[in-house]
């Protein structure tokens, strides 16, 4: 059985950490809270050989979840949240992207 490897890149106003996990030798993996630049994750991703399979939020707020859109557009996956943050998600000043720029909702 592989080794389950993890990595990360910090990036964005609150430099949130954007972890992925993948099985060592294989090129899927699963990412965590895709911060705010989802093209740069996309591009990092892909230069090293990796396709997204799956997104999955550890909480709503705007530092985790402002990349959703620009990782969709390239990876068009499923994105894993609890039911609790529903209304992080879908409340642009409960997840407070209106105080930091513009309104973000998911």
């Amino acid at each position: 059985m592989a080794e389950l490897k993890v990595d990360k890149f910090t990036l964005g106003v609150c430099e949130t950490n954007f972890y992925y996990v993948y099985e060592e030798g294989k090129k899927d993996v699963i990412a965590f809270d895709p911060a705010d630049r989802g093209e740069l994750l996309y591009q990092q991703l892909t230069a090293k050989g990796f396709h997204v399979a799956a997104i999955c939020l550890t909480h709503g707020h705007f530092d985790h979840i402002m990349g959703l859109d620009g990782v969709l557009r390239e990876f068009p996956i499923p994105v894993y949240a609890q039911e609790e943050e529903e209304i992080l998600l879908k409340d642009a000043s409960y997840n407070a992207s209106v105080s930091y720029g513009p309104a973000y909702t998911f």
